[in-house]
């Protein structure tokens, strides 16, 4: 079930990926151990989304993979101990499921070789997929999301008809609603009924009336590859080029929480709260996690790679790709945490945005000589707060960067300052540069 209280399964797009950040050790309470185990599946497939509903029930779906001639979706009433063929389907692979709860789900993909649109519905557990007749798009439909029973959305990235599609009546009808994307969509992600996102290549698009009118609120250099939204104003991206960013404005503007020496997609990212999340991967046999929000991740190992994570509380999770792995310690000791870059600067420093004029996006950098409460707010050149960024928490020692969009503002002249306070509340450092937006 893809809401804020539960999880949804991401797949991946290929590339390869740059990370920057700095690496120190910490370790979980002596108890916990490293520990994604194992599950056995009945097929060799690779596994392209993963739910749970709770910490029992758990529908899994596969791809074609090295035999191009079945999918199948299997299921779990016992935490994954067995799992079980439910269905099996031949001439098509999945890309997406979506359990809204243990009866009512939808699981999407391409049929006939790559020639039609797949979308299937079960409402009795995965006993038995109708096929809603989704009208042919000519490829699959590479992502969907489910609000409740009746009301979602699917997207497709075909260049002749791509778009989000939205039913309000169980699948039985959609509707095109794509006015605004200007891009081919791959996520989706709501928070309800009317807010949604949308991640479209490298451009991310946000609707508050039910997909009738996108914006284009955020512009990057990486695809994004999954999207997570804790609230309205919380959220974090997952990229290519090995980023994770985080928005305490709702998307409006983004800090990237970076990750060193890493080369692998980050396909899923999901937070059960403020503080503690994970970030699911293509590979290396690693699933990242933090405990603060993001200012600092770290890796745990997983016995599979985690394309795709459902996790269900603080302890019990699953991850899966080539095959199916499972915790029940929320995946054991962290090793090797990640900050951002690898210098201790002994003061803080606010840098220059590059570029500088700039058209569209620019980065500001700066550097806290200790942990600090940061505040990053840009005013145009009456005075007026024009957006504001907060780190959520404490901020690490270090170098970081912000990537400020002007999407929406008139070329002239704005500022940007920089605030730190300690934990005490205590203004440690302030500063203000100019910039100048030229369109």
């Amino acid at each position: 079930m893809k809401h804020t209280s539960h999880t949804r399964a991401v797949r991946v797009l290929s590339g390869l990926f740059y990370f920057f950040s700095v690496f120190m050790l910490i370790a979980l309470p002596g108890h916990l151990h490293s520990q994604w185990i194992p599950q056995s599946i009945p097929v060799n497939k690779p596994i392209t989304g993963l739910e749970f509903t709770d910490s029992l029930n758990g529908w899994a779906v596969t791809g074609w993979g090295p035999e191009q001639d079945t999918c199948y979706i299997l299921h779990t009433s016992n935490e994954g101990n067995n799992w079980l063929v439910q269905q099996k389907f031949y001439n098509y692979t999945f890309y997406s499921m979506d359990m809204v709860d243990s009866m009512v789900g939808y699981a999407s993909g391409v049929g006939g070789g790559g020639g039609f649109t797949l979308l299937l519905k079960t409402t009795n557990g995965g006993l038995n997929w109708i096929d809603l007749n989704m009208p042919t798009l000519g490829v699959g439909l590479i992502d969907i999301f489910f609000v409740n029973r009746d009301s979602g959305y699917v997207c497709s990235d075909v260049f002749v008809s791509f778009g989000v599609w939205r039913t309000t009546n169980g699948g039985l009808t959609f509707e095109r609603k794509a006015s605004g994307i200007n891009a081919f969509p791959t996520r989706l992600f709501f928070l309800n009924y009317s807010t949604g996102y949308c991640g479209a290549s490298s451009n991310l698009f946000k609707t508050t009336n039910a997909g009738e009118n996108w914006s284009s609120i955020s512009s990057f250099s990486e695809f994004i590859l999954s999207i997570f939204f804790l609230n309205e104003l919380t959220g974090w991206l997952g990229q290519s080029g090995g980023k994770i960013f985080y928005s305490s404005n709702g998307g409006i503007s983004w800090v990237n929480q970076g990750i060193q020496n890493f080369f692998n997609n980050i396909s899923e990212v999901y937070f059960i709260n403020s503080n503690r999340g994970w970030g699911g991967t293509g590979g290396r046999f690693k699933i990242f996690t933090t405990t603060n929000g993001g200012l600092v991740w770290g890796y745990q190992v997983d016995s599979s790679t985690s394309k795709s994570i459902s996790i269900v509380d603080s302890l019990r999770g699953w991850t899966g790709d080539f095959g199916i792995a499972h915790t029940t310690n929320g995946g054991g000791t962290i090793t090797h945490v990640h900050s951002y870059i690898n210098i201790s600067p002994d003061e803080y420093k606010l840098f220059q945005n590059y570029p500088n004029p700039f058209n569209g996006t620019t980065k500001i950098s700066f550097e806290i000589k200790a942990n600090a409460i940061v505040k990053l707010k840009i005013y145009d050149l009456s005075g007026r707060e024009i957006n504001k960024w907060e780190s959520n928490g404490v901020l690490q020692r270090g170098k970081h960067e912000f990537l400020f969009d002007a999407k929406g503002l008139s070329s002239g002249v704005y500022f940007y300052k920089l605030e730190a306070r300690t934990q005490d509340g205590v203004v440690d450092f302030s500063k203000s540069k100019k910039m100048i937006l030229s369109k």
